[in-house]
């Protein structure tokens, strides 16, 4: 099972838990919340398999950075005591790390893929600021971890000052597709959505403004569903654009766990689990937290996964607070077209 994303900061303790570890390198503290064993991205089922353009399930390796092994964990028995090494790295380069995160406040993800012999590819995110995540991967790159038997990939969470949801940083590799009310661009361009979406061999970043209608945003989604990874994210006031989640991509296969799904109708967060139902609306937390209780509680056999549901009658700016309430509820969201309830 992969990290808890608790109020979008990476609470990687999958035991016990330990007391943070602080950095005081800098004017600023930085606290090392922990080091598990990284999960797959969440699958969901796609809406339709399109004939043109369709690039088969060869596996494809996505760049850029997403919290999530690239194509799996592997083996987590294995997994695990790297995990508990590279937070030991980690802690000894706090000071280093604290310097890269100088004037900085939010939560850091550190993805470290471990090969066999030992060597380190890190990808990080979650500052939204690509000087500064490079800086940390820069000190990363520096570790010494034993490695396992077979390649692993380790999710690592800091906090710089106050924790803060990840946000994304637009020139970190990806494919970028905007969207506004007036108009949607990729890598600038205007797009009309006809014919097949270029550049399908790329991670895709959609970033949306906040007030674009959920419909348009599901119509790109749809566009863009071959490419290998695509993260969603919805521009914010004073900072870069705040991650929402993953969104469906070119794996196919369908989902045999039972799963709870969420979807926003006019400020509403509705709830689905067999046939457990529940309803609260996004501008009382409180009451979205208890729904959610209640609705997980109700599915003991659920996995992790939450879907999210977009195309409904809400906006961009609302798939942050129905993600923010399913992270609160210890599970992982991920983004689907339509919604898995019929309520």
């Amino acid at each position: 099972m992969r990290a808890v994303l608790a109020l979008a900061l990476v609470a990687c303790q999958r035991t016990e838990p330990t007391p943070p570890v602080v950095g005081s390198g800098s004017s600023l503290n930085v606290v090392l919340v922990g080091c598990a064993p990284a999960g797959e991205r969440p699958r969901v089922a796609k809406p339709h398999v399109r004939k043109d353009g369709d690039l088969g399930d060869v596996p494809m390796i996505p760049g850029g950075w997403f919290p999530y092994a690239p194509l799996g964990t592997g083996d987590d028995d294995r997994a695990e005591p790297v995990a508990v090494r590279a937070k030991a790295a980690l802690a000894a380069q706090l000071g280093d790390l604290d310097l890269c995160l100088t004037g900085k406040t939010g939560s850091v993800s550190i993805m470290i893929d471990v090969a066999k012999n030992g060597a380190i590819t890190p990808r990080v995110g979650g500052v939204g600021h690509r000087p500064t995540e490079q800086c940390v991967a820069n000190v990363v790159k520096t570790l010494k971890i034993s490695p396992a038997e077979i390649p692993v990939d380790i999710e690592c969470g800091l906090s710089a000052g106050a924790a803060g949801p990840f946000r994304v940083t637009v020139d970190g590799g990806y494919r970028v597709a905007e969207i506004t009310r007036e108009q949607i661009t990729i890598d600038g361009k205007p797009q009309d959505l006809k014919g097949v979406a270029p550049n399908l061999l790329d991670t895709y970043l959609v970033v949306a403004d906040p007030d674009v209608d959920a419909a348009d945003l599901a119509r790109l989604l749809r566009w863009v569903g071959e490419a290998p990874a695509v993260l969603v994210a919805v521009r914010a006031d004073g900072g870069p654009p705040v991650f929402v989640g993953m969104a469906p991509d070119r794996r196919r296969g369908t989902v045999k766990e039972p799963r709870l799904g969420v979807y926003v109708a006019d400020q509403q967060l509705q709830a689905c689990a067999g046939s457990q139902r529940g309803m609260a609306s996004l501008l009382e937390p409180k009451r979205v937290d208890a729904m959610l209780g209640t609705a997980l509680a109700a599915c003991s056999d659920c996995d992790d996964v939450v879907e999210v549901g977009v195309g409904g009658n809400h906006t961009a700016k609302q798939l942050v607070g129905a993600t923010s309430g399913v992270r609160r509820a210890g599970r992982d969201p991920v983004l689907s077209i339509g919604s898995r309830c019929a309520l």
